[in-house]
């Protein structure tokens, strides 16, 4: 989606904003467990993109020296298919 094509339709209707705001989270994104444990919460600045054909909608950092410390955090690992 970053590179303006649609990763699900592959449409180049692909539209972004990075000053827009998440409503009441000033455009920070926390993750937080249910059991609020802060050792694993994590916060970043994140940048929507929207497919305007099909609607897919993708979240993307806007700095990942942000979150450089999450491979460390609890409960977070690395995705496997």
């Amino acid at each position: 989606m970053k590179d303006g094509h649609c990763s699900i339709c592959n449409s180049s209707e692909v539209y972004a904003n990075p000053a827009v705001k998440f409503y009441g989270s000033n455009n920070k994104v926390y993750l937080m467990e249910d059991n609020r444990d802060p050792s694993a919460d994590v916060s970043a600045h994140f940048i929507p993109y929207i497919c305007m054909s099909c609607g897919f909608t993708a979240m993307y950092v806007d700095d990942l020296n942000n979150l450089k410390d999450l491979p460390k955090k609890k409960g977070w690992a690395k995705a496997a298919k």
